[in-house]
């Protein structure tokens, strides 16, 4: 997990910035959003990552949708329902952790 903030007394509710492995070789970022029911939503970039490389990852919400950029340069979006929910839409929030398996 790059970063990531959750519920500590319900770990099924949570958003996470993390690294995905596709298929062999192919490791992308993706954001997960899980609801305390279990259903989530993930949404993953398209450009491939170069092991021992050093990026810049940002990833913004209007509220309704998600925007990523890497080094600057927006990825396409791949995945599920884009629905933008963000720190304030887990209820309960009591931490943030950077570099840490959630």
């Amino acid at each position: 997990m790059l970063c990531g903030s959750s519920d500590e007394a319900d770990n099924n509710h949570f958003l996470q910035f993390r690294q995905h492995l596709v298929s062999t070789n192919v490791t992308v970022v993706q954001v997960t959003w899980q609801k305390a029911s279990g259903s989530s939503t993930d949404v993953r970039g398209s450009t491939t990552l170069v092991a021992n490389r050093w990026y810049q990852y940002d990833c913004l919400s209007s509220g309704t949708a998600y925007n990523l950029l890497l080094n600057g340069v927006a990825e396409t979006l791949v995945g599920a329902v884009n629905n933008g929910n963000w720190f304030a839409d887990i209820s309960g929030r009591d931490n943030f952790a950077v570099g840490r398996r959630h």
